[in-house]
């Protein structure tokens, strides 16, 4: 087995959820703090991409303000692009080789659970070099229900999901990086990591609690999905 990361990066894209934002932080500072005090000797930093906000993102943010968070500001409402600024942010941030650095990423509309970043060092430490979490919706029963039954929510899962995904970087840096697409960057980047020889598990021991709504900030998206439930 691997050692835990040195470093340990969280990049979260942000289109206009100043709704969502406290709540993700708070679960952000929670995993953060957590990870601090079980993993001496690797650094945890977030960085949060703001894509294009214009709505009281940028504000709510400033309320947040950590040694551990840097905030970003872009303006290419692309997803694929925004995760890509953040990882591009992150890598200047630490000195630790791209091996022994792991990127997890998440949203600004998700909450992730406390131990969430010890899951992501637990499976760098077992030499995966992208790791596939697993999400539930914030909705009402009978859509959850609906959600729930069409997906298999267990260890070797097949599902990819951007809220809770994590990556070694230089598995990352051969896979290329996250495309700049508007949907689907994710599945992208799973697809390459897996065709240029990466190691990629899939467990739901750490799902995150992400945004239930039915009208999303890209056509196709988790939304989209949700909607036609």
């Amino acid at each position: 087995m691997s050692a835990h990361p040195q470093a340990m990066h969280v990049v979260v894209p942000c289109r206009d959820e100043s709704d969502a934002l406290p709540g993700h932080l708070a679960s952000l500072a929670r995993a953060v703090e957590l990870a601090l005090g079980a993993l001496p000797g690797t650094e945890v930093t977030a960085t949060l991409v703001l894509d294009g906000c214009v709505d009281d993102s940028a504000a709510v943010v400033a309320t947040w303000a950590q040694p551990w968070l840097e905030v970003l500001e872009v303006a290419h409402g692309c997803v694929g692009a925004t995760r890509a600024a953040g990882v591009r942010q992150a890598r200047q941030r630490g000195a630790a080789s791209p091996e022994q650095t792991w990127l997890a990423h998440t949203d600004a509309d998700t909450e992730v659970p406390p131990d969430w970043l010890l899951h992501h060092a637990a499976a760098c430490r077992d030499g995966l070099d992208l790791w596939l979490g697993t999400v539930r919706p914030d909705a009402d029963p009978d859509l959850t229900r609906r959600w729930l039954a069409l997906h298999t929510l267990r260890d070797d899962h097949p599902h990819v999901h951007g809220a809770n995904l994590g990556v070694r970087l230089s598995a990352y840096d051969a896979a290329g990086g996250f495309a700049p697409l508007p949907v689907g960057e994710d599945v992208a980047l799973v697809h390459e990591v897996r065709r240029t020889g990466g190691r990629v598990g899939a467990h739901d021991r750490a799902p995150v609690r992400t945004s239930g709504r039915l009208v999303g900030r890209a056509a196709g998206g988790f939304a989209t999905f949700l909607a036609a439930l």
